[in-house]
């Protein structure tokens, strides 16, 4: 149930994700259940979400974004060696090798816990307004029970 509930979720903001449904597993007679169908990511999914299916596709089973890794993701459509290079470009970001630090540990963030469903479909706009929203690091809320936020570390 959470999968279909975080596609749909996705899908209500706007954010790529397959369609999902739920479906009844029967074989000769014998009832096997509900099973979540999930769409396949490929082609018709990419055209959809994205305008065009011409870009690269990797799929990263059992892999991580470490120098040397590259070749690790197998490519499920599109040409190779843009791709790669992407994914080069991407693991060198991401093991700081340039640039300036954006985060460190000490960072102050805003939080929020949601208590009502008022900002359901505003929350996740570029342009929201998070000024009221409570200070803290490390990205945990505590929301008491009286519909208020209490903190936010």
């Amino acid at each position: 149930m959470s999968q279909f509930m975080s596609y749909a979720l996705f899908n209500q903001a706007g954010s790529p994700a397959p369609c999902c449904a739920y479906a009844k597993v029967t074989v000769n007679g014998n009832n096997l259940g509900i099973y979540c169908h999930v769409e396949t990511i490929r082609q018709p999914l990419l055209k959809r979400e994205f305008g065009n299916d011409k870009g690269a596709l990797y799929e990263g089973t059992v892999v991580d974004f470490f120098e040397g890794w590259t070749g690790s993701f197998e490519k499920k459509v599109g040409e190779d060696k843009p791709g790669r290079k992407k994914i080069k470009q991407l693991i060198q970001a991401l093991q700081g090798e340039e640039g300036d630090i954006l985060l460190s540990s000490n960072a102050i963030g805003r939080g929020w816990v949601p208590t009502s469903g008022q900002y359901d479909e505003q929350w996740m706009k570029l342009d929201f307004g998070d000024f009221n929203w409570k200070l803290g690091r490390n990205g945990a809320g505590y929301e008491k029970g009286n519909r208020e936020q209490d903190i936010n570390i």
